[in-house]
């Protein structure tokens, strides 16, 4: 939009130099947010600026913030101007014609080198981004920031700011993404069926610590299980795909855990197998054959007078 015709849509005189300003609340410190934005109005008004204020996001403190920018604007509705969202179109119109961009926006960081414009950037809230040569970085209290206004707004920076660079700027990105698209959908690959493949899992086969001949049986019987299922699926009608859908998934999310009790009873029973057998209630020494004899009463059989396990058959 050329400037006449952004003034006119914001209905805002775009004739003196103005300063573009966004300034959301810091989530990762303990300074306040509302204290922050009050040190950069005053200096913004101590350098004269007009202003076009973009509201604060929903993060903790925004509504403090916003309060005040509408407070600011009604103080001064000649100098300053507020909106929730301009639009692209209108921000970016915007951001060319002033005269410098403050506050902690990351759109002063990412946008602003491609325009050439100065970005006052306040406050830690960008810390560790890319920076280009038209950025300057100041600490968020009155004197710091009026400092970096008086510097972005010098002749000298703001010639240094239509020279940047911007690290964001990857050339030709729309095209080259537009390309991996055409050779994506040209692919013969394309509305075929999904391939997997299977990752190492630590513990279970290659590439993991040594399976036990318990756990590998385990797995094999889930891999099997999970095969059958599928070709189930491939067999039942259409109609029966969400039913079966939803039994699948089921089935899947419930196997597991019957895995987990078996393999929990399993090794229970041998655990209770490896006891000695004198102290197993349910083994019976057989004092008529000799010492190391043992007679199990969990299976039992006639042997002449008496159930062996019994106490009829162990008296013999």
């Amino acid at each position: 939009m050329s400037r006449a015709a952004l003034a006119e849509s914001i209905g805002f005189g775009l004739d003196r130099p103005y300063a573009l300003v966004t300034y959301h609340p810091e989530t990762a410190g303990g300074a306040s947010p509302a204290a922050q934005f009050d040190a950069l109005c005053a200096a913004l008004e101590r350098c004269g600026l007009a202003a076009v204020f973009t509201k604060a996001n929903a993060d903790a403190g925004g509504a403090d913030i916003n309060a005040r920018i509408d407070a600011v604007c009604a103080a001064r509705p000649g100098q300053y101007v507020a909106f929730t969202s301009m639009g692209v179109l209108r921000y970016l119109s915007a951001m060319k014609y002033c005269a410098v961009v403050a506050g902690n926006s990351s759109s002063g960081v990412v946008e602003t080198p491609s325009l050439g414009v100065p970005c006052v950037n306040v406050g830690d809230r960008q810390k560790g981004r890319l920076l280009s040569a038209n950025i300057i970085c100041c600490a968020a209290d009155e004197a710091s920031v009026y400092a970096a206004l008086q510097k972005a707004l010098s002749p000298a920076f703001a010639a240094q700011a239509r020279q940047a660079k911007s690290p964001y700027n990857g050339g030709d990105t729309s095209g080259r993404i537009v390309r991996r698209l055409e050779a994506f959908v040209q692919s013969p690959s394309l509305g075929k069926p999904k391939l997997f493949y299977d990752g190492p899992v630590p513990g279970w086969g290659k590439g993991g610590q040594p399976m036990s001949g318990l756990a590998d049986s385990f797995r094999e019987m889930w891999k099997t299980a999970l095969t059958a299922l599928g070709q189930l699926n491939t067999l039942v009608p259409d109609y029966w795909d969400g039913a079966l859908d939803t039994a699948l998934r089921v089935v899947r999310t419930a196997l597991p855990l019957f895995a987990a009790v078996l393999l929990v009873q399993l090794v229970l029973l041998v655990f209770r197998a490896a006891k000695a057998p004198a102290a197993h209630p349910r083994f019976r020494r057989d004092a008529g054959r000799g010492a190391g004899t043992v007679r199990l009463g969990l299976f039992s059989r006639m042997d002449g007078g008496g159930i062996i396990g019994t106490p009829q058959a162990a008296g013999r």
